[in-house]
């Protein structure tokens, strides 16, 4: 196993004026896969494991995402934004800014929410798990109002976009639909 490493971002999602800590935690994992029913497999795979995760200036997490993205698919990034030899530890590192890489293939945008990018029945689980008194079409309400920070990270491979803007009223942050969903 490589790491784990941590790499720490700060912004201002909530606008109280202070910044959120935006945590990048990765390790690469040398193991043998487990497929859905049980069954490990004959040879060992090389993978990331990485959590982004957001925490307010209080101390409470307001965004928490476990995902693993595979050697082979990490390659296939790098390859595609012209940087075959980036090491795993280089990409965290600058998760936000790669240089000579004008892109968005990770990044911050302040832009309005479209009612399309919302998912109403994810919003709706959302809101019962943190077990407040607002509607769904409340939070939609008030994320199609107005511009937010919307902030994008690749996943488990390129395709696997996760897009989240901070909800207010849920006091948390909220995956929007990927274009890449559809």
């Amino acid at each position: 196993m490589d790491g784990p490493y941590k790499v720490e971002f700060r912004k201002d999602f909530n606008g109280d004026g202070k910044a959120e800590v935006f945590l990048i935690s990765w390790k690469k994992i040398k193991d043998y896969a487990v497929n859905r029913s049980g069954k490990r497999s004959t040879e060992k795979y090389v993978w990331y494991q990485a959590n982004v995760r957001i925490v307010s200036t209080a101390g409470k997490v307001c965004h928490d995402d476990i995902f693993s993205m595979k050697e082979v698919d990490f390659r296939m990034m790098a390859a595609i934004i012209e940087r075959e030899n980036m090491s795993a530890r280089f990409y965290f590192d600058h998760f936000f800014d790669i240089p000579d890489y004008e892109s968005t293939l990770n990044g911050i945008e302040s832009r309005r929410i479209s009612t399309e990018e919302l998912d109403m029945e994810y919003v709706g689980k959302l809101i019962k798990r943190k077990k407040v008194h607002i509607t769904p079409e409340a939070v939609a309400a008030e994320l199609t109002t107005n511009d937010h920070a919307v902030v994008f990270y690749r996943r488990d491979w390129r395709e696997d976009l996760g897009i989240i803007v901070y909800s207010k009223l849920l006091d948390h942050f909220v995956f929007l639909i990927s274009p890449y969903a559809h």
